[in-house]
């Protein structure tokens, strides 16, 4: 899909490899796209970046957050049978149920 995309910030647009893209975390009607230590918020619905996203690279792990597979470090068996993703720079998040099989199948197949 898309190599790169292109982010307006007040009067710039910064242009962002896809490939660099850590995570992307839904804050309330904005989102927040994580890449190469910046951070950039957007006002746009996580949904819609989702679509726009190769979805082989960007996964969906919750109903809030998108992260790049590249970037999974890990994969944290609970007690209950869930998982939390731990992602470069240690940060985690548990992975939803509804995600769980296509997260899992596109990490360890």
């Amino acid at each position: 899909m898309r190599e790169r995309m292109a982010i307006r910030i007040g009067r710039r647009v910064v242009f962002l490899r896809v490939a660099a893209i850590d995570y992307i975390e839904a804050d309330d009607n904005y989102i927040r796209i994580n890449a190469e230590g910046k951070s950039y918020l957007i006002r746009q619905t996580l949904k819609s970046m989702e679509k726009m996203l190769d979805s082989d690279r960007m996964v969906r792990i919750n109903r809030s957050v998108l992260v790049n597979l590249d970037r999974i470090k890990e994969l944290q068996a609970d007690d209950s049978y869930s998982y939390t993703v731990v992602v470069e720079g240690d940060k985690q998040w548990q992975l939803g149920r509804k995600f769980c099989r296509h997260v899992r199948q596109l990490l360890l197949n």
